[in-house]
């Protein structure tokens, strides 16, 4: 690898650590960035915490009729899909600008107060009805989604977590996956203290297996969501 390579390579590493102390925002940032892999948030989180829609240079170009503004730094990323591992750059939305002729909208999807029954059934009919609102869906949902990773893996959680107990991860896990969807959902979203304060001491290798777990989980239930919003606009 090159020296940058090993640079952001070292930078993801750390990284994974700090967030350990900034657990709420990293997981605002890993909530608007849940197309891109856990790696990605990482890094994406070190250099623009504050981003909202990042791309490459050729998807601004091309998809969107946008350009990059002069003096705007990319958003180094690690590509190791090939046989070298190498850097790839993404921009956030707010580095560009339009271009000649007619740029297209950088439309973000968004939960409107009107969402909210038409979501709350779709939710019922693939997860089994709740009661209350949306956030306390959301929050059963969360809870659904981590109980039945550690029920299918639970021989693999159990090595990883060895000197805390199994449900203190899994509520912490949880209550991380729950903040993650409601914070992009645009709802209140407050942490739950109790299980921060669970996480912060956990070891360093459990630390780390809650750190993937809750920026994974948030995806499998946006692309039943964002389904459901252009279903309902």
């Amino acid at each position: 690898m090159s020296s940058k390579t090993d640079y952001y390579s070292s930078l993801t590493a750390e990284t994974a650590e700090r967030v350990t102390r900034q657990w709420p925002a990293f997981l605002d940032t890993a909530a608007r960035m849940y197309k891109y892999s856990f790696q990605d948030q990482l890094l994406i989180y070190a250099q623009r915490r504050d981003a909202t829609a990042c791309a490459s240079m050729d998807i601004w170009n091309k998809a969107f009729n946008r350009r990059i503004k002069r003096g705007s730094s990319g958003i180094a990323l690690i590509d190791d899909s090939g046989d070298s591992t190498r850097l790839r750059y993404v921009f956030d939305v707010s580095d560009t600008e339009p271009g000649r002729g007619s740029a297209r909208n950088v439309e973000l999807w968004s939960l409107q107060s009107e969402h909210d029954e038409p979501v709350l059934r779709a939710l019922a009919d693939a997860y089994g009805k709740t009661d209350g609102d949306l956030s306390a869906a959301i929050d059963r949902i969360s809870s659904r989604l981590t109980n039945e990773y550690f029920d299918s893996n639970r021989n693999d959680v159990r090595e990883a977590i060895p000197y805390v107990t199994e449900w203190d991860f899994r509520e912490a896990v949880a209550g991380s996956v729950s903040y993650a969807i409601l914070s992009r959902c645009g709802l209140y979203a407050e942490f739950p203290r109790d299980n921060f304060s669970d996480y912060l001491s956990l070891r360093r290798k459990a630390s780390r297996r809650l750190v993937r777990l809750s920026a994974f989980f948030p995806n499998r239930f946006y692309a039943g969501l964002k389904i459901q919003l252009n279903n309902t606009t």
